[in-house]
């Protein structure tokens, strides 16, 4: 029985059903989106390729004890590490969707411009929504609203 001054103690087994599951969730959302009628082997070479762990055979079987469940006896460092990978990871996936973002943008501001030269009298409500998707995918502020 706990009483106010004793902590509650975590054990060990619960610490390494934490790392587990911490594997488990890290290699298999590298491997999204799932395609339909996607083998789990596509899906973990996918996972390995994205977090830089297919080219080793050591890195290639942790990988797959960490889809599988089987991390739970890894050691901090091998989860930091993990952890570390699938960091920089979704950090360049990041990067890549505001690129995209920026390009849809541009081209949007693009089309805008050429209806503009051509008939803004005619044009004038698709110019408008044009430019109002751009503002949106930058982020800027569209009638006193972000995104």
């Amino acid at each position: 029985m706990l009483d106010k001054f004793s902590k509650p103690k975590v054990s060990v087994m619960s610490a390494f059903v934490i790392a587990r599951d911490e594997a488990q969730r890290l290699t298999r959302s590298a491997a999204f989106p799932v395609r339909p009628g996607e083998s789990i082997k596509a899906q973990m070479r996918r996972s390995a390729e994205r977090l830089g762990m297919a080219r080793d055979r050591t890195l290639l079987r942790r990988h797959r004890a960490a889809w599988y469940g089987e991390a739970g006896s890894w050691g901090a460092d091998l989860l930091i590490d993990l952890q570390s990978r699938y960091a920089a990871w979704s950090q360049s996936q990041r990067q890549k969707d505001a690129n995209a973002r920026q390009s849809m943008a541009d081209d949007l501001d693009s089309l805008a411009e050429r209806l503009a030269r051509t008939d803004p009298a005619f044009f004038g409500a698709d110019i408008e929504s044009l430019r109002a998707r751009s503002y949106q995918l930058r982020g800027v502020a569209v009638g006193g609203v972000s995104r």
